[in-house]
């Protein structure tokens, strides 16, 4: 399971190698959305999610976690390109940026989840 926290450290190295991503993609689309967007706000759906499925969604993509090869989704897979360490601390530096009011539902998302692996 995947720490996602916010401690400097993770969302200094969330940030840099978000930067880089970024900049490797000039233009193109950049972890699920345009890069002139912004990434993953409050007003996204992201936030709805546990950091198991972000995580798993990141970094093998949503074709291979739904099972269904012929998806289509403008979001690239980041397996081999950004490793664990690397796609968690993205992950830290997107919900670091989210208000506290949509921090703390998507802990509730991340407790919920937790609870019915439980089952």
């Amino acid at each position: 399971m995947p720490d996602i926290t916010m401690g400097r450290s993770q969302l200094r190295l969330g940030l840099g190698v978000l930067l880089v991503v970024l900049l490797m993609a000039a233009g193109t689309y950049v972890l699920g959305v345009d890069a002139g967007s912004r990434i993953h706000d409050q007003s996204g759906h992201t936030w709805h999610h546990p950091d198991a499925q972000l995580f798993a969604t990141t970094k093998y993509g949503l074709a291979k976690l739904i099972q269904q090869p012929d998806y289509q989704t403008n979001m690239p897979i980041y397996d081999g390109v950004l490793n664990d360490s690397e796609i968690i601390a993205v992950l830290s530096w997107i919900k670091a940026q989210w208000p506290k009011e949509t921090q703390a539902r998507h802990d509730q998302a991340n407790a919920q989840y937790q609870k019915s692996l439980k089952r």
